[in-house]
């Protein structure tokens, strides 16, 4: 009988586990030189793909709008942003906090810098993203908050549409640092909508996702103690 418990609590366990995998990153030994925006469109959908959402489509008036903003982020000398590889070699959850976002724009947009050719955003966003996501401290820590709305913007079930622009952050320096722009519409991230439209969506709210990994956690926790009281009845009976 003990057996039979043991093993359903294992499955449990396993079953569970799987639900709070991280998604797994490779950086790269090499890149590609002419990684460009329909590279940026390509890998974001593969993500997509893995969870079974639908491909955004490429949408020309969302890429030129990317482009002028990007090309006005380009003129106004923002500071040197720590590296995404940088943060994943720390396993640290980060971002790019001095690129301002739109807010008011009808589209959900992700903004970064990278050191050209080294392309590795998109995998940070989708990995480490989702940590952020889930985690507990997103709405007290700024950057965490920031790059779990990336993954979620870039995830969001309903978008239909995505633009892209890449350019670089000196103009004079073509294999220096460059600036991504990434809008989506119709626009992530609204409030209500989250259960449906990101992986792991919980409640329904911007927190949804961090009621959700409290949730794992202290089911966990509760599987976990009663391992513990079936091992000990297991050795004394």
């Amino acid at each position: 009988m003990n057996f039979i418990i043991l093993f359903s609590v294992f499955m449990v366990i396993m079953i569970e586990g799987r639900k709070i995998t991280t998604p797994s990153y490779k950086i790269p030994s090499k890149w590609n030189k002419n990684y460009g925006p329909s590279d940026v469109v390509r890998d974001i959908n593969a993500k997509r793909k893995a969870v079974g959402y639908p491909a955004l489509r490429y949408s020309k008036d969302l890429s030129n709008q990317c482009e002028f903003h990007a090309n006005y982020l380009a003129d106004i000398n923002i500071p040197t942003q720590t590296s995404y590889i940088t943060e994943a070699k720390r396993d640290i959850l980060n971002d790019h906090m001095d690129y301002k976002l739109h807010i008011a724009n009808p589209v959900v947009e992700n903004v970064c810098e990278f050191d050209a050719p080294k392309h590795f955003f998109v995998d940070y966003w989708f990995a480490f993203g989702f940590r952020a996501y889930i985690s507990p401290v997103k709405d007290k820590v700024a950057e965490v908050g920031s790059l779990s709305d990336k993954y979620s913007a870039m995830m969001w079930k309903s978008s239909e549409f995505i633009g892209v622009a890449i350019v670089p952050k000196k103009k004079h320096e073509k294999w220096a640092k460059k600036i991504v722009v990434v809008r989506f519409y119709p626009p992530g991230n609204q409030p209500g909508e989250y259960a449906q439209n990101v992986p792991l969506g919980g409640s329904g709210s911007r927190n949804g996702a961090t009621k959700l990994g409290r949730h794992y956690i202290t089911e966990m926790s509760i599987i976990f103690y009663w391992i513990i009281v079936i091992l000990n009845q297991a050795s004394f009976g």
